[in-house]
This record gives structure tokens, sequence and C-alpha cells, in this order.
């Protein structure tokens, strides 16, 4: 082959170039590192990057973004819509999810057949669109209570229906976006291929982010129908769709549009296993012996086709374990999303909301991905460890168990502070002091043993665990410059909670009640609130959101009274009494009691601290993304890659397709789990997870050593590795935050 019919690749340093002819053989020589360049220098090779793709390019990654907004918008709040306005059980709403995501990953087969087979790739990506698009209009719709006079069910019906829509839109877009993409790009440029894929998985990382931070901001921070709006959280992602449909076919007389063969490979793949199982199955007492079962079909089918076949039959063998992986990875988006609604989302004075905490994955991938191939994966090497991609994977599943054995740790913290009762002939005893001074108090049990000695502090209050009975509390306070002594008797009841102000008043009785009765329910974004009046005279509260607006409560409460505990949505109020407006804020999950007191000068206060609040920061789950992150880093991306590697040219759609699969029955496996509830509590369900991905990773490693890798060229199998391919798919892999 003549010098120069061959195509020059040089590396984006300069310091590594290959020569490529058409015969794929590849000559790797060193060049010397160029000089940096200056800013100016670096400008006009930013333009000459972005202006060496044909504008077909742009239409289609503008379309790419506006389809992964749209996708991951809808995925952020979607279990929290089921489960707080259609009165879906946690249980339930994961099913739901998990269904969902389990056809959005199965329906690529459908996809990619009619793109490759009958219609092609331009009216595939279309007609799915519009089915996408109706979907996500669905669903916003069904977030809108008076369309159908609230009724519950028919709104679920309507969301259901939406979600379907929806998993058959993304599914059938999904294995045909990317290779669309990939047939605008000039054929024999391999290194445009590879920044073609760059910007692409750019577009889905941008989408992404965007979408995961924005729609909880739409849910939350906007109010409609007198609760959070969700017809803005889901009406953006379905404008974004339309909008997709409409930069699509915006550059529709753009595009290179490759014919479909009319051949559909899935059914030949089929044909030649059935016939080779059919024939072994006939000749069995011929006495002939075949290398392997699927030779059967030769010469019926042609060899090198059953060559492919039994490379897919080989890889289908690794795939079978690898599901677990994304059971664990997709319950991002349902039981971690459920165990942060649980949690204090707030870091000082800035509040977090729960389905944003998920953006933390993509965050972290953003950061992993050049971390570990330009750093970790090359130092392991230079240790004389040959890093494979099978390794990689095994290293992936056993983490993502790390990740469920962490994220049981942090559910046993939030269950252990979740009975608030006390334990089995004991009461707790809370002790308020209602003055502007300290006081001290002595607790005497019906013998006249002294148990306990207390201070409390102005305003504040100490809570003691004690065994059930008849008590004495002496107190001594400072009063007009003396001090005062105070005694009285009181009776806790077993496993509740008593409260005792500390007043000099025959009146004062000690207020119990069962803590758990006062939970608040966390799926509706409540706090509980009662009210301690420590004046000598009865007040009438009242809980406004704004000044001004509805009344939430009115509460008459005696001189040295104590209300029963009342719920409260999450955010900012004012309590109204005696002519007086407090700010006081509460969180989901609260449990506040609001304690009025007068000072000597007679200026009433309000206390509205103290009480029961979350106590489990949302900042514990940062160490369970960050190991589900490296996990994900190590298994998808190297996943991606060995199913790419691992098929000759004509089969690679079907091998991608497979790899997708992965995905689907690993959430069909979580679908079964919620539905059917088969574990007693989530602790225990995360921990079998956890346990299911060890053992399963040790399983997968076993079965990778023994594997035995093949490389291709697109003429058939060899041994020998076509570096251009190789090189191709690594750098367009790079930046793949998960699979599209």
């Amino acid at each position: 082959m003549a010098s120069e019919e061959k195509t020059k690749l040089i590396g984006e340093n300069g310091s590594i170039a290959g020569e490529t002819d058409n015969e794929n053989t590849v000559d790797i020589a060193i060049h010397p590192k160029p000089q940096k360049p200056k800013l100016s220098s670096r400008f006009t090779q930013f333009c000459k990057f972005f202006s060496s793709f044909p504008v077909s390019v742009y239409f289609i990654v503008g379309n790419e973004f506006c389809e992964r907004f749209a996708y991951y918008g809808m995925r952020a709040v979607l279990v929290l819509y089921l489960t707080f306005q259609l009165d879906v059980s946690e249980d339930n709403a994961t099913a739901v999810f998990h269904m969902y995501t389990f056809l959005a990953f199965f329906m690529p087969i459908f996809g990619s057949m009619m793109a490759d087979s009958y219609i092609g790739k331009f009216k595939t990506i279309l007609i799915y669109s519009i089915i996408y698009a109706i979907g996500c209009v669905l669903i916003s719709l069904s977030a809108v209570p008076c369309l159908v006079a609230n009724i519950i069910p028919v709104r679920l019906a309507i969301c259901i229906i939406g979600l379907i829509l929806i998993a058959l839109g993304t599914g059938g877009i999904k294995p045909c976006v990317s290779a669309f993409g990939g047939d605008q790009v000039k054929k024999g440029d391999p290194s445009l291929l590879a920044a073609f894929f760059s910007l692409f998985y750019f577009s889905i990382n941008a989408g992404s982010l965007l979408s995961i931070f924005l729609t909880p901001i739409l849910r939350r921070d906007i109010q409609c129908f007198g609760a959070d709006c969700y017809v803005a959280s889901f009406g953006v992602p379905a404008i974004l769709m339309i909008c997709s449909i409409i930069v699509f076919i915006a550059g529709s007389f753009l595009y290179v549009k490759v014919p479909p063969t009319g051949r559909n490979v899935y059914v030949q793949i089929f044909a030649i296993i059935f016939y080779a199982i059919k024939e072994r199955f006939k000749k069995r007492k011929s006495g002939i012996k075949k290398d392997h079962w699927l030779d059967w079909a030769v010469p019926k089918y042609d060899t090198s086709l059953v060559v492919g076949v039994k490379a897919v039959v080989k890889v289908f063998v690794m795939f079978l374990p690898l599901p677990i992986f994304w059971a664990l990875f997709d319950q991002q988006g349902s039981r971690w999303l459920f165990q942060v609604a649980r949690m204090y989302t707030s870091i000082g004075v800035i509040s977090i909301h729960p389905d944003q905490v998920q953006i933390i994955n993509p965050i972290f991938i953003l950061v992993f991905i050049p971390i570990f191939d330009k750093i970790i994966y090359p130092l392991v090497r230079k240790c004389g460890i040959k890093v494979t991609t099978l390794r990689k994977m095994t290293i992936g599943i056993f983490l993502a168990g790390v990740a469920f054995i962490l994220s049981a740790i942090v559910q046993i913290q939030i269950e252990a502070g979740a009975d608030l009762s006390a334990p089995n002939d004991m009461t707790y005893l809370k002790l308020f002091n209602p003055t502007s001074h300290q006081a001290n108090v002595s607790i005497f049990n019906s013998n006249n043993t002294l148990i306990l000695n207390s201070t409390v502090e102005p305003g504040d209050f100490n809570q003691s665990t004690l065994s059930s009975g008849k008590y004495s509390l002496s107190f001594t306070v400072e009063s007009s410059g003396s001090k005062q002594s105070y005694n009285y008797g009181v009776n806790l009841n077993s496993t509740l909670t008593c409260t005792v102000l500390l007043a000099n008043s025959p009146t004062v009785k000690p207020y119990c009640t069962d803590m758990n009765l006062a939970r608040p329910e966390v799926t509706k974004y409540e706090a509980s609130v009662q009210y301690i009046n420590s004046l000598s005279r009865d007040i009438l509260f009242s809980i406004r959101q704004d000044q001004g607006d509805e009344i939430y409560f009115n509460s008459s409460v005696p001189a040295l009274g104590i209300s029963e505990f009342y719920r409260i949505p999450e955010g900012e109020f004012f309590l109204e009494f005696s002519n007086k407006s407090i700010a006081f804020s509460v969180l989901n999950g609260d449990i506040k009691s609001l304690l009025v007191y007068a000072n000597d000068s007679g200026s009433v206060f309000l206390q509205p601290s103290l009480g029961i609040d979350r106590s489990v920061s949302f900042l514990w789950q940062i160490p369970m993304y960050f190991v589900m992150t490296v996990g994900e880093v190590m298994f998808s991306i190297s996943g991606l890659e060995f199913a790419y590697s691992q098929s000759p040219a004509s089969l690679k759609s079907v091998m991608l397709a497979m790899w997708l699969l992965t995905v689907a029955f690993g959430n069909l496996l979580v679908f079964f789990v919620s539905q059917f509830q088969l574990f007693s509590s989530q602790v225990v369900e995360f921990f079998f997870f956890a346990g299911a991905a060890i053992v399963i990773s040790f399983l997968f490693g076993i079965m990778s050593y023994f594997y035995k890798y093949m490389e291709y060229e697109d003429d058939g199998p060899h041994f020998i590795a076509s570096t251009t391919i190789k090189k191709t798919f690594s750098e367009s892999q790079r930046l793949a935050e998960k699979i599209d």
C-alpha cells in the first residue's frame, strides 16, 4: 500500500501517532511533544474542533440534550410524586419505578430492529420521540388534580399510561441516536468519530445534571394547587421533549440517512441457534463430533455468521451475573431517595431537596473518569498488575455491594431514632424551665431516694430516662433576687414521654404522650408541633404560613398548660398569640415543642428549637454515592467496552442490546423484591442486595479468570487486536457518565 494512501492518527498531546492503511495494520511512531499553545491558538483549535463537524451533528446533539433532560428530570421526582401525591406506598412506588426502568431498557431491542431492518434510524427516532412526548404530557396532566376532580385512581392510571409511553419512546430512541449521529461523521476519520462521541456524551451529562438540579426546585419551591408543583417539574421536561422533536425535524434535510438492510439479525441468530440444536439432537447417534455445538448450523449458514453467533453466546454467558449491579445501582432513584427523605438535608443555612441529592452521582462521574483514566489505571499498570475489562467489572460489582452495606448502616441509624417510645417499663421525663433563671432539680423515687440531680437553663429543657412509677420533684429557682424552692409529685407512665413545667402552681401536671403518635408523615412532608404555655393566663395560639394567610390551627392552651401535637407542612411559619407574631420554621420529620415564656420584665418569648429533629444528616449518604460511583466507573464503562470489543462488526448492535438487557433485568429483580415485600425491614433488604452483589462478584471473578478474550477486525475474528477499532472505541467512551 502506497504511503500516500495511509491516514494519519495523531494523539491529542501530539506524542503518539499511528498510520492506518486499508488493511487495518497500524504503525506506531513517537513524535516530540509540541510546545504548549498560546491562548489565541487554543481558541482557534476550539473553534476548529466545533467547525469540523457537519451541521447535522448539532441538531442531533441538541435533540439528545433535550431528551436526556426530559428523561432524568422526570425520573428524579417520580417516586416522590407517586408517594406524596398519588398515595402509593413506598414498596409499590419502588416497584413502579423499576418496572418502568425495565421497560426503558428492554425496548431498545425493538427500536434497533425497526431502525436496522425496516424503516431506518431517522423515522424510528421520530416516531418514538412523538410517543415519548405524549407520555411526558400525560404525566404532566396527571399532576393537575382538578382535571379529574382529584380522583386518585384516575390520576394514577394516567400516570402509569404516561410512564409506559415514555419507556417505549426512550427505549426506541436509545439504540438509534448515537449510531445516527455516527452516520453523519465522514467515513474514514476515526479521530473525528471519537470527538463526536465525546460531544455526544457531554450533551448527555449536561442534560442529566441540569435536570436533576432544576426539577426538584420546580417541584418544591413553586406551589401549585396548594402543594408541591409537580406540574412544573413534569411540564418543563415535557416542553423540552417537544423541543427535541422540533430540533430533530429542523435538521432533517441535512442528515445522512443510511437505508435499512431489510434483514433481521435477531431472527438470524435465533435461527442458527435453533437449527444447531435441532441438528445436534437429530444426529446424536451418528458418531459425528463438532468442536462447538453451534458448528452443527454449518453449512446451511455461513461460517463467519456462525462464528459471530458463537461470540454472542459466549458473551451472553458472561452477562448472566451482571443484572445484580444494576439492581443495586438504580435504587439510587428509589430506595436511596426514600432514605434521604428521612434525613436532615440542610448544611447551615443552605437547604437541599431530597431529590437533588441524586446529583452527587453524575458530579462524581465527571470527576472520577479522568482520575481513573489518567492516574489510577496507569499507576496500577506500573505496579505490574494487568488491568482488564473483566477485572474492573468484578471490582465494580463488589463495590456496589459495599455501597449497600453502607446504606444499611445508615438505615440502622435512621431507624434507631424512629421509635420515639421509651423502652418497656421506662419513661422519658422532659423538664422545661419556663423562667428566665437557672433551675436546679432533684428527683426522688417513692422511697425518697435521690436518683437524679439536674440543672436546666432558662427557656431550655432536660430529658432523662426513668423507670415508670411515682416520683417527687424538688427544684430551686432564683426569683426577685432570692432563691425559691418548690416541690410536687409526678406519676410517670410506662413507654410514654412526660413533660413537666418547673413552675410554682398546684395546677401543674405532667403531660404524657406516646411520641410515636406524634410522629409526622415523612412521605407527606410534615412536621409536628405542640405549644407549651408557661404564662399565668390562658392563651389562644394560631399558626399561619405567612402573615395574613389562612390559619392552619387555632388552639386555646390554659395557663401552665401543654397542647396536643399538631401536624403542619414543612416550611416557615408564624405563631400568633396575645397580639404577638413570632417566626419559626420546621423541616420534614421534625417534632418540636414551642415554649412560650416571660422574663423578669414581662416580655414574652418563644423557644422554637426544643424537641426532636431528624438527627441523621444526608451527608452520611455521600460515602454511599462515592463507593457506588467508583463501582460504576469500573463496571459500566468497562462493560460497554467489553460488549463492543468482544463481537464482530456485524453483531455489535446485538451485543450492545444484550448489555442494555442486563440493566433491564436488574431492575426487574428489584421490582419483584419490592412488589412481594420479601423482607421484614429495609435494613434486611439492603443487606440482602449487598450480600448478593458480593457473592456474585466472586462468581464473576472466577468466570473472568477462565474467559479468553477475542478481538475483531471488520472481516472476522482474530486473536490480534485491531488498534484502530480499539482506539476509536476507547476514546469515544471515556466521557460516558452512564448508559445512554
